[in-house]
């Protein structure tokens, strides 16, 4: 009875596994029919500016500054506040009034009322107008990341192609290595063709199917790449539309590309930006001179007893207005010195900016190289790509008629993978090094 029972519930656990497995299977079978949304570059661009964590981090920054600068004007404004205080005598105060004695005061004072102060220093406006530089620096930053986003995002978008029409390749070449291994076998099986034509048709589609998954695998990498700069879940089914070919007229307009400028390039814009506020901060620094002044008011009631009968306390108002000023004449060189230190910021500033200036001038210069010599790649692979065809399809005629080799077919096939192959990267090479051209000019 008992061994029963245990069966009767390794059925149901069995059981149970099942229709788990099966749940999963249909979920997945349901993921892999799920049609992959076509992204065109426009549209994978604008999705990552509106999702890449990176973006959503450089305006929360501008919103930052932002606040920063409504905090520094707002140290221009009058500080109004309630004040309240209570003071104990231990000793009442004696003063003498010529033979006579009097003590002035009681045990108990009490002091409450309303009190407002404002400011009086060019320092606050300095520091005002600082803040504002710092907000156009947060704007830049920002600024620079989605053009370096978008030059991030079109890479990857065009490795999707790129690994897209590889696949495309390998899967024509295997199909092509199927026919030929049909035709060996069929050849073989009517006594027309060596048993080493069968065998070596099999080995050619043994060799490739590797490389085809290798392939298939590059897809789903480069895919899963452009989901993380969108900033979409890597579950989401994606595909890049189109092909590198549809960029292949980038190139025609090439040569105007050698007249830039680097006006616009976000880093030289932000050093720019940065000298401006070490600049500000050495005026900020130099008020530091001048005397400040503080306008202070307050309206009091006050109290003094011996007594905590608060019921019979009398109050007595109060109100002053004063102005005071303070004078600095020495302070141990520290405002001298701190001058100096940002004078040095400054020039260290401008060679860095030189220094940058001429480094992404280099840059540019091996972007143009780079596209130059992927053009030329581009025409060499275009006439490569003809002849290839041309000469597989004659020793295809040639292999079926019985006058050619089942070697001679496998060589012009892979001749021909191997151009298309060559044929696509160098697209990819042109359009990749003009991506990186326009990041350098700020585009």
């Amino acid at each position: 009875m008992i061994k029963m029972r245990k069966k009767t519930k390794t059925a149901k656990k069995y059981l149970l596994l099942s229709m788990i497995s099966v749940g999963i299977a249909g979920t997945l079978g349901a993921q892999t029919q799920q049609e992959p949304l076509l992204l065109t570059l426009d549209k994978a661009l604008e999705i990552a500016i509106s999702e890449n964590p990176t973006i959503k981090i450089a305006e929360k920054e501008i919103e930052k500054q932002q606040y920063a600068k409504k905090e520094a004007w707002g140290n221009l404004l009058p500080t109004v506040g309630l004040i309240g205080q209570y003071e104990r005598n231990f000793k009442i105060p004696i003063y003498a009034i010529g033979e006579m004695t009097v003590k002035m005061g009681r045990n108990n004072t009490y002091n409450g009322g309303i009190q407002a102060s404002l400011p009086l220093s060019l320092g606050l406006l300095k520091a005002a107008q600082l803040s504002e530089t710092g907000i156009e620096l947060a704007l830049e930053s920002a600024q620079e990341s989605k053009i370096k986003l978008k030059n991030e995002v079109e890479k990857a978008f065009f490795l999707a192609l790129l690994t897209q029409d590889v696949y495309a390749v390998l899967q024509k070449s295997m199909e092509n290595a199927e026919n030929n291994y049909r035709d060996a076998k069929s050849k073989y099986e009517q006594g027309v063709a060596a048993e080493y034509d069968k065998i070596r048709a099999d080995v050619q589609v043994s060799n490739l199917r590797p490389n085809l998954i290798d392939a298939e695998n590059n897809v789903k990498l480069a895919e899963f790449q452009l989901k993380l700069l969108m900033g979409m879940p890597v579950t989401e089914n994606v595909q890049a539309a189109g092909s590198l070919v549809d960029y292949e007229s980038e190139y025609q307009s090439f040569n105007a590309l050698y007249s830039y400028t680097l006006t616009n390039n976000s880093s030289l814009k932000q050093l720019d930006i940065q000298q401006q506020l070490l600049n500000k901060q050495l005026a900020l620094q130099r008020t530091s001179y001048y005397p400040s002044l503080s306008l202070s008011w307050n309206y009091l009631y006050r109290s003094m007893n011996d007594d905590f009968k608060f019921k019979d306390y009398q109050w007595s108002p109060a109100s002053t207005l004063g102005l005071s000023v303070n004078v600095p004449i020495f302070s141990g060189f520290t405002r001298k010195n701190k001058e100096l230190q940002i004078k040095s910021s400054i020039e260290s500033l401008t060679l860095q900016r030189d220094y940058v200036e001429d480094g992404l001038d280099l840059q540019i210069k091996a972007a143009l190289l780079s596209m130059q010599k992927a053009i030329e790649q581009l025409e060499s692979n275009k006439a490569t790509i003809n002849a290839a065809e041309k000469a597989y399809s004659i020793s295809q005629a040639r292999y079926k008629s019985g006058m050619g080799t089942l070697l001679e077919l496998n060589d012009t096939e892979m001749a021909m993978r191997q151009a298309k192959l060559n044929y696509n990267q160098s697209i990819y090479n042109f359009i990749s090094a003009k991506s990186d051209y326009n990041l350098l000019i700020g585009k």
